[in-house]
């Protein structure tokens, strides 16, 4: 589960944030080898990168997860190029495409690219 906190980082905050960060590369990964639905995936990712407020961090605060800033930028692409613009309604595809939306199966396309071309990155964090 995701954290409660939001805004900068406390003392003790950093041990739950790298436990979200784990968390939503798990989820990443269960996407990709079909695990969990789409649906699913969405509820619980939760727009991770921005709802923790990675973008909103102070370089003072970024600097303690400079070990993590590879898969944090990858989540950030996830979230911008996927999570962000998917429609998980039933819509017309040309009206959905021409308002800069996406399938639910193109999220998942979309997601499982980058998860491939970073395969790396997530063995590091998952190991």
């Amino acid at each position: 589960m995701m954290t409660e906190s939001h805004g900068y980082l406390s003392n003790n905050l950093p041990v739950k944030i790298i436990n979200d960060i784990i968390y939503a590369t798990q989820l990443v990964e269960d996407l990709v080898l079909g695990k969990i639905k789409i649906v699913d995936f969405l509820k619980s990712y939760n727009n991770f990168y921005c709802w923790l407020g990675f973008d909103e961090l102070p370089q003072s605060e970024k600097i303690k997860f400079l070990n993590y800033l590879n898969i944090l930028s990858i989540h950030k692409e996830i979230q911008d190029k996927t999570v962000n613009r998917v429609y998980t309604d039933c819509f017309d595809i040309d009206k959905l495409h021409s308002l800069g939306r996406i399938t639910t199966n193109e999220c998942i396309n979309g997601i499982k690219k980058i998860y491939q071309k970073n395969k790396l990155e997530f063995d590091n964090i998952l190991k």
